[in-house]
């Protein structure tokens, strides 16, 4: 008879977020973070309803990546990428984000691969009925300050290499963006064209970055 195999469970604390990773050898590495207001949790298969509103909204996408919505190929094959991340336990990958409140799905957070050793960019959507209400910055500024540094402690690498570095861009004319960009300490590098239009381009080495 073969005996199940325990879960690994590390958690991490800080003044306003708890961080969890469990990892499975059937399911890879499944990551949760709450803040004050929030649940962040691994993407799964059962977000495609949410994710499929949410970048199939002309509003919520007229200012990011491309400027275009996303048709539902397109959000299935997201979603089954960074599913497939997360199964191959890869932190740097979407998450999910819940109100706490309610349980309300409010938007999605995510390191990507820039193809460069040691660096990830910060990206996130949010529905737009939560707009205004504080919920990126308190996003981003878990992800930042608390997740990032933890992936190090959990010995994740990126590309082959320890996490060093992480950007982040935003169109000028979203000024929302910028700002939780700026506040989290990013600095502004340059300006130049992504995704057909101007951005702003911003970094932040892991070693100025002070959980709190």
């Amino acid at each position: 008879m073969t005996s199940a195999i325990s879960p690994s469970i590390h958690v991490y604390h800080s003044q306003d977020s708890e961080i969890t990773f469990t990892t499975t050898p059937q399911h890879g590495l499944f990551a949760t973070i709450d803040t004050p207001r929030l649940h962040m949790r691994s993407v799964t298969k059962e977000d495609y309803e949410h994710y499929t509103k949410l970048l199939g909204d002309e509003v919520v996408m007229e200012k990011v990546l491309t400027g275009h919505t996303l048709t539902k190929e397109k959000v299935r094959k997201l979603i089954e990428d960074d599913v497939r991340r997360w199964e191959e336990s890869d932190p740097y990958a979407r998450l999910t984000i819940f109100k706490k409140s309610g349980g309300d799905f409010c938007g999605s957070a995510a390191f990507f691969h820039t193809g460069k050793a040691g660096e990830t960019e910060i990206g996130g959507y949010g529905a737009k009925e939560y707009w205004g209400q504080g919920y990126g910055s308190e996003a981003a500024r878990a992800m930042i300050r608390e997740y990032a540094p933890a992936t190090l402690k959990e010995g994740h690498t990126i590309e082959g290499a320890p996490l060093k570095r992480i950007f982040a861009t935003a169109r000028p004319d979203n000024p929302a963006s910028c700002k939780i960009i700026e506040q989290m300490g990013l600095h502004f590098s340059h300006r130049a064209e992504k995704f057909g239009a101007l951005r702003n381009h911003y970094f932040v080495d892991l070693t100025e970055i002070r959980p709190q």
